[in-house]
């Protein structure tokens, strides 16, 4: 490989890691109360950055390639979360919901903004 193109994959690589470690961090602030520990890249199941929540079992947040943001809470009461998110976002702001979130069914919901990082 030419020298240039070896020291602009190093500094994306380099940037790269920047990112993912601020974006870890940033998680962890904001969800200080569950005490979240990010695992080593050897461990995460899932995505490049993985952060579990400090029990174990409560829920855990993802980071994938495209820094796009996953996060899986476990045992939290449906109501809560879904004022949480209808206060939020606004009512309907989740994909396939067309009124309040707690009058919907049980199911999986989610929103994409189908922007990468990159772009």
């Amino acid at each position: 490989m030419r020298p240039a193109t070896t020291s602009a994959l190093q500094e994306w690589a380099s940037a790269y890691t920047t990112s993912k470690d601020a974006a870890a961090r940033a998680l962890a602030v904001a969800f200080r109360p569950y005490h979240l520990t990010l695992l080593p890249p050897e461990q995460t199941t899932c995505c490049s950055v993985q952060l579990l929540f400090l029990d174990g079992d409560t829920g855990r947040i993802c980071v994938d390639a495209e820094e796009r943001v996953t996060i899986n809470l476990f045992r939290l009461p449906a109501q809560v979360l879904a004022e949480a998110l209808d206060n939020t976002y606004g009512v309907g702001w989740l994909d396939g919901v067309h009124g309040p979130l707690a009058l919907m069914p049980p199911d999986r919901y989610s929103s994409d903004d189908e922007v990468s990082s990159a772009e």
